[in-house]
Formats: C-alpha cells, structure tokens, sequence
C-alpha cells in the first residue's frame, strides 16, 4: 500500500492518493487506486513532489467513498509498505475519522527496513534509489507505482527467504499512539 497526501501530519493533513496491490504466489492478482478530494488546498510544494494539483483531484471522491473500499480490499492482509508507519498513521487517523474508532488491526511490514538489510550497499533506501536499482521504469512519488517498488522489495525478500532475515523483525502492529 501507499498513500501520497497533503503533508506529514496525518491530524491535520489529508490522503490525496491511494493505491493497494494483492500479490498470490508472486503474482498481481488485484489492486485499488484512486486520486481523493482532500477537501483542503493541496501546498504547492506538495504538488511539486508528486504532480497532484488541486484541479486533478477536485472531482474525485472523498475518503468518506473510498476508505471502506480499501479496508475491504486489504481485509486481515498484512500491510506491506515502504515507511509503513507514515501510512499505518495516515489510514489510522482516517479510520477514527470515519468510524470514531481505530478498525485497523492489521499487521504491518515496512519495506525501508528490509530494503536496509536486503541492499546494504545502497547510498539510502527510498522508493526512487531502489526503484533506479530495479531499474524500474516508474514515476516516483505516486501511490500506484510505489507500491509496485515496495512489492518488488517484499517479493525479493520472500523468493530469497530473506536471505536468512526472521520477517518478525520487520512486521509490527502499528498504533497512533
């Protein structure tokens, strides 16, 4: 899963993209992604990172339309995310938003701490490095094709067995907390 949003404060700030992909046997078998009226401006310093403007997602549906969509797509499913808890905060804050509680019991994996022990040699572990390590021809910082670089970590880990790496060092119940 990964999320793009109007800044880093998940109390003030709001989701503006979210994509979520389902892998079976290494495969993709399903994915949600969709821009979200933030119904706030959108900083521009924001849309310089991403690309989303303020017009882009003015006739898009609000999160109250699709955060029911994507607690159901992910179901009991782990979350596999790279900075897990950036968006485990993110999807928290919308869940007691929407539903005056916390709903989200799910496990989290977090891709930046296994990318850190699977690609020491790496100058840093972001979305972009490792994407330009793939060789991975993706746009960065937006939600659909960072999932798609986070799969891949998640998939080189499991194909290699994390080259000897527990996953309970990398898994996590996230809590805002």
């Amino acid at each position: 899963m990964d999320l793009e949003t109007t800044g880093l404060n998940p109390e003030k700030d709001k989701i503006i993209e979210i994509a979520a992909i389902k892998y079976k046997n290494f495969n993709l078998v399903g994915s949600i992604h969709t821009l979200i009226n933030p119904k706030i401006e959108i900083p521009s310093y924001i849309t310089s990172i991403n690309g989303i403007s303020n017009d882009m997602v003015k006739s898009k549906p609000i999160i109250d339309e699709v955060f029911p969509k994507l607690i159901d797509f992910i179901g009991d499913l782990p979350i596999v995310a790279h900075n897990a808890g950036f968006d485990g905060k993110f999807i928290k804050f919308s869940s007691i938003y929407l539903y005056n509680e916390d709903i989200i019991d799910n496990s989290f994996i977090d891709t930046v701490k296994i990318a850190k022990k699977l690609y020491p040699q790496l100058p840093n572990h972001k979305l972009e490095t490792i994407k330009n390590f793939y060789g991975l021809n993706l746009k960065s910082h937006r939600a659909y094709d960072d999932t798609l670089v986070a799969a891949n970590i998640y998939i080189e880990y499991c194909k290699n067995k994390g080259h000897n790496l527990p996953l309970n060092k990398f898994l996590f119940k996230h809590s805002i907390k």
